[in-house]
């Protein structure tokens, strides 16, 4: 929130140094955003790392969207996330190939 006086813009809040905010645990960080998102951790385990926030912020969209989103788009929206984790994995084990490669010369 922003408190104008004399035409300068102050801060009427105090906030914490950027030092301290990452101190925070990346699994409490992760709770938090799970929690907002309405989503257990649990729900997500049989999900693979790198989609998890990805998946839990496609729920929160689902559950809210006005309209609700066509079946097509969802099925749109499915694809692109499996097609391009399967790209990522692939492009993954081709630079692990090359660095071996290029170790080995």
């Amino acid at each position: 929130m922003w408190d104008k006086q004399d035409s300068t813009e102050k801060s009427t809040f105090t906030s914490t140094p950027p030092a301290c905010r990452l101190q925070v645990e990346a699994s409490q960080r992760l709770q938090v955003l799970l929690e907002a998102l309405g989503v257990k951790e649990a729900s997500l385990t049989s999900t693979p790392p790198q989609l998890r926030l990805l998946v839990a912020a496609t729920y929160y969209w689902l559950q809210r969207a006005k309209p609700p989103p066509k079946e097509r788009l969802l099925k749109a929206l499915l694809m692109g996330l499996s097609n391009g984790e399967a790209l990522r994995h692939r492009a993954g084990i081709k630079l692990k190939h090359v660095l071996t490669l290029s170790f080995m010369i």
